[in-house]
């Protein structure tokens, strides 16, 4: 029988030399913060402890994989792995929202390490695809992505102050929060953008359960979620997500889903969508916006620019490979 006590996922994982993987714990806060930080350009802080309580939270879930690198006694990188669920997905969607190395242990394999035990991690949850935003001019994380398998996938903008410009609603279109019944033409919907966003017959139970789990999440107040109408027919959703990193006292917002179907695109309810969630972001008091977009996606990318958003990066994916 297998060792019970062999080490599994990301503690697995072969370190360089006198190098240590091990989970973020509280313990950890000031530099945990002072890493983030610095990754994400924001200005160093002279006292962390206001986020203890983020970093809290961010250790105590069950969707989160935290680990820092040690050499010495001293903490040289953080990464860190967070799930996630998508509308028509059946398994949970692994990113990576941290991944740093100390500019002085730069060059030695530590980042690739830290890169592996995430890895190690959403495999070994089983999740169907990995997720990794890289800033524009950020070539040696894109290098590092590149080598351990990811592919160049989205491009990523962000809009940073928010401000909803003003919009006028299209003749016949209205506006409301999603809703129990609306299960079944969300779901036809977002299987109009690909095989990856249409449920196969035998994964139907799960994709239920993923909408059952979105409603809670937006009764909650964890999501925000919209649908629009065209003459009583349901054509767009847009869906927020909002975040609260441990590294800042702001708070983000992610749109995880953005779509409007064939038929009613080009009459403006892809914008109403979106400047629908850019007044709810606003009135939550959230310092940004960010969302990913497929490359070839031109009329998406002149909507976003046009309310102010700017390219900000790349979103890399690694999907699981199929078992036989």
């Amino acid at each position: 029988m297998e060792n019970p006590e062999r080490a599994v996922g990301g503690i697995a994982v072969r370190t360089p030399p006198d190098v240590e993987l091990r989970p973020l714990g509280r313990d950890d806060l000031r530099m945990a913060v002072a890493m983030a930080r610095e990754l994400h350009g924001h200005p160093p802080l002279d006292d962390a402890e206001a986020f203890r309580s983020r970093l809290a939270a961010l250790i105590n879930s069950v969707d989160v994989a935290p680990f820092l690198a040690v050499e010495a006694g001293q903490p040289v990188g953080l990464g860190i792995l967070q799930f996630r669920r998508r509308l028509n997905f059946a398994t949970f969607e692994g990113w990576v929202s941290e991944l740093y190395v100390t500019e002085a242990a730069r060059g030695r394999g530590i980042g690739r390490a830290l890169l592996g035990a995430l890895v190690a991690e959403w495999r070994l949850r089983g999740s169907h695809r990995l997720q990794a935003n890289v800033p524009d001019g950020s070539a040696a994380a894109a290098l590092l992505l590149t080598v351990a398998g990811f592919e160049e996938w989205m491009l990523d903008f962000r809009l940073r102050p928010i401000h909803a410009p003003p919009v006028t609603m299209p003749d016949g279109v209205s506006l409301r929060p999603v809703r129990e019944d609306d299960e079944e033409p969300v779901t036809r919907l977002l299987a109009e953008f690909g095989a990856a966003r249409t449920p196969a017959p035998e994964r139907a139970e799960a994709v239920l359960r993923t909408f059952a789990d979105h409603l809670r999440r937006v009764a909650d107040g964890s999501l925000a979620s919209t649908v629009a109408e065209l003459d009583g027919e349901l054509v767009g959703v847009c869906s927020l997500e909002w975040q609260q990193p441990f590294w800042t006292d702001e708070t983000h917002t992610w749109v995880a889903d953005l779509l409007v179907t064939e038929h009613a695109r080009g009459s403006g309810i892809g914008r109403a969508l979106l400047a629908s969630a850019l007044r709810t972001a606003e009135d939550r008091g959230a310092a940004q916006v960010s969302l990913e977009t497929g490359h070839t996606r031109l009329a998406a990318h002149g909507l976003y620019r046009s309310m102010g958003f700017a390219e900000s990066g790349r979103t890399y994916l690694l999907r699981q490979q199929a078992t036989s």
